[in-house]
């Protein structure tokens, strides 16, 4: 496959499109044929140092986090996708997952395939109607804002809660009520209805 590759730490016009092997999907990941991905601020300062002290990366490095694409594979232990769902969310490096304790790892959006964890609530199957690329530039401007530590439903569990009838996307999804009136997140059923959308 295709991917936009860093060898270490830099600007952005050091990154090289490059040929790498599919990456396949461990526990609880399923693996995404890419369709759409953003680069953010975050990824940037990762891919350039600035802030490797606290989010060191392993090189090569493809960066971009936020995604929209196609199930292609499922890992062990995946429940709730299927191959074939249109998907978007959000993927962190390993690195930066574990330093602020969330479940959202990936191999890096920037490619034409990656692998997406999704044991929390940072993976979701795509609403239709909602296109692949508005989708890829959602997820981390939904979460902006961490939540706050008083806020209703806010504790690690809430956010990555998921039951037989809801899935939240997005960390900043537990406190919307309080930022917000509850109108700027988007919340999925498990039947893949729409309940609210994201503007």
């Amino acid at each position: 496959m295709k991917a936009l590759l860093a060898r270490d730490y830099g600007p952005p016009d050091t990154f090289r499109i490059e040929r790498l092997p599919i990456p396949e999907p461990g526990p609880g990941q399923v693996q995404v044929r890419v369709r759409a991905a953003s680069l953010n601020p975050a990824d940037l300062l990762m891919a350039a140092g600035t802030v490797r002290e606290m989010v060191p990366l392993n090189f090569p490095h493809v960066p971009g986090t936020d995604f929209a694409g196609t199930v292609t594979k499922l890992g062990p232990d995946v429940d709730g996708f299927a191959e074939g769902e249109e998907v978007f969310g959000f993927g962190a490096p390993p690195s930066f997952a574990a330093g602020v304790g969330i479940a959202a790892v990936t191999t890096g959006a920037m490619a034409e395939y990656a692998a997406f964890q999704v044991d929390g609530p940072y993976v979701a199957v795509r609403p239709e109607g909602l296109s692949a690329e508005l989708a890829a530039a959602l997820p981390s401007t939904g979460m902006k804002r961490p939540p706050s530590p008083v806020s209703r439903g806010s504790s690690a569990a809430a956010r990555s809660r998921r039951t037989p009838e809801r899935r939240q996307v997005g960390g900043g999804s537990a406190n919307a009520d309080d930022r917000c009136g509850g109108e700027c997140v988007a919340r999925l059923e498990r039947k893949r209805k729409v309940e609210d959308v994201v503007e």
